[in-house]
């Protein structure tokens, strides 16, 4: 650090490589160090050695976002396109994914701070702990998470607590009490809550609703039928089933209008949401639809939503 205050050019862009080597060569979740110098030289200093420090720094963070990848993927670690739900909308996203597939070595995660410009995390089965949470939200665009089929209490859920802000939170399949639903609340989300399959009351969410409000809370029972069908008409016809679903498997087709579910007759795609969304997994009922000029029945049972 001497070189760089009292060096001339040539000097200083020796000390800046020098730094930037041993940055490199630092543990993924260690900020000081030669790092945490270079960091400060590039916002308090001056001139060229500003200038300098800035494009190390800039260059570390390229070079650790590939090893990140490299690293996190070894690890099982998924990172790629993939759909994600945001309030009972699946749109394709860039997404990180801690599931089964994961090895289990905690010290992987650590490269999950390099992860840059990836702001949706879906953690799944036995991943979804305390200390696997605790490194995802390293992640420094990080702000739409899933929790999905796992066990949660109090403990785990304080790093989500901790985080600055969460733009949509999603509980699916994950056994949920009403003293979990106050933890919850804790979650500074700011614009959306989904609980899907989660076995919390209805009292509890409006209560929830209460002392959150303007965020909106989505509250599904967990039946999972397996259709969509476009919003904003007055009629519920399917253009999508979801392979391997209730619906595929019981033979509904696209082009098929779906008119009433059990005794609760439908108009447009919310009502079919609004029906299905009272239902668990294994719920069966009885799906009236219009297929062509034919109107037919059939009784299946609901499944679980699944995501990769």
């Amino acid at each position: 650090m001497d070189a760089m205050k009292v060096g001339d050019l040539e000097t200083v862009d020796r000390a800046v490589h020098a730094l930037s080597t041993i940055a490199l060569k630092q543990p993924p979740n260690e900020e000081d160090g030669a790092l945490g110098e270079l960091r400060t030289l590039s916002v308090h200093a001056a001139g060229s050695q500003a200038a300098l420090a800035k494009a190390a720094v800039e260059e570390i963070h390229e070079v650790r976002a590939t090893q990140a990848q490299e690293a996190l993927g070894r690890a099982g670690v998924i990172i790629g396109v993939d759909q994600f739900l945001v309030r009972a909308i699946s749109t394709p996203q860039m997404v990180v994914q801690i599931d089964e597939n994961w090895s289990g070595e905690i010290d992987s995660l650590k490269w999950l701070r390099w992860v840059r410009a990836i702001e949706f995390a879906r953690v799944k089965g036995p991943a979804v702990r305390r200390d696997v949470l605790e490194q995802l939200v390293t992640m420094p665009d990080l702000n739409t998470i899933a929790v999905v089929e796992g066990q949660v209490d109090a403990q785990t859920l304080r790093p989500l607590q901790k985080m600055k802000h969460v733009s949509s939170m999603e509980f699916r399949y994950v056994p949920l009490t009403p003293e979990l639903g106050d933890e919850i609340t804790k979650i500074p989300m700011r614009i959306s809550l989904n609980l899907m399959g989660t076995g919390i009351s209805k009292e509890k969410v409006e209560e929830m609703r209460q002392q959150l409000p303007g965020l909106t809370i989505d509250h599904r029972q967990g039946g999972f039928l397996g259709v969509s069908c476009i919003n904003g008409f007055d009629v519920c016809r399917i253009n999508e089933v979801i392979p391997g679903s209730a619906a595929e498997t019981s033979g509904l087709q696209r082009g098929d209008e779906i008119v009433q579910i059990d005794k609760t007759e439908i108009g447009k795609f919310e009502d079919l949401q609004n029906a299905i969304n009272q239902k668990v997994p294994g719920d069966e009922v009885e799906v009236k639809f219009r297929r062509g000029d034919a109107l037919e029945s059939v009784k299946l049972k609901l499944g679980k939503l699944n995501q990769r």
